[in-house]
């Protein structure tokens, strides 16, 4: 992989392909943390798993404030990742659209992102596609975006 170099304040689009690489990611966290007017972020297929999340893009999120487009798929995130992944869309309150398809959150994860789904009052589709999510877990949700299951 080459490296990320990500200068100015003025990249509104990103779709990088780290695949297990830390240190990339790494590198897209630091990045992140200084730009204020990225609005779509696709890091599907990256595994970045619960560690990363917690560690890593969790806290880097939270300076993604105009962020309206988030795709994580196929992630590896799992219950955890979606508890770091929550804490951080307090801050993401304009998302649009939201992608967590394949990443094994089951009942726990879905529960996990209950609360701060209500904060992204501009959310019109919220993919939970193939995460071993149940009926139950499917009903803590507290509003309608157009949902993948």
């Amino acid at each position: 992989m080459e490296a990320l170099v990500i200068k100015g304040p003025k990249l509104v689009s990103l779709t990088p392909q780290y695949k297990h690489d830390f240190t990339g990611l790494l590198e897209l966290c630091d990045a992140l943390q200084f730009n204020s007017t990225l609005t779509s972020l696709d890091i599907s297929d990256n595994l970045i798993r619960p560690e990363g999340m917690r560690k890593l893009l969790a806290p880097s999120l939270r300076s993604t404030t105009r962020l309206v487009h988030l795709d994580l798929t196929r992630n590896d995130l799992r219950p955890l990742g979606m508890i770091a992944l929550a804490s951080a869309m307090r801050e993401l309150s304009g998302l649009r659209s939201l992608v967590l398809a394949d990443n094994n959150i089951g009942d726990p994860g879905a529960t996990a992102l209950a609360s701060p789904l209500v904060a992204c009052t501009q959310l019109l589709k919220l993919d939970l596609q193939s995460n071993g999510i149940s009926a139950a877990g499917l009903q803590v949700r507290t509003h309608e975006p157009e949902l993948r299951t």
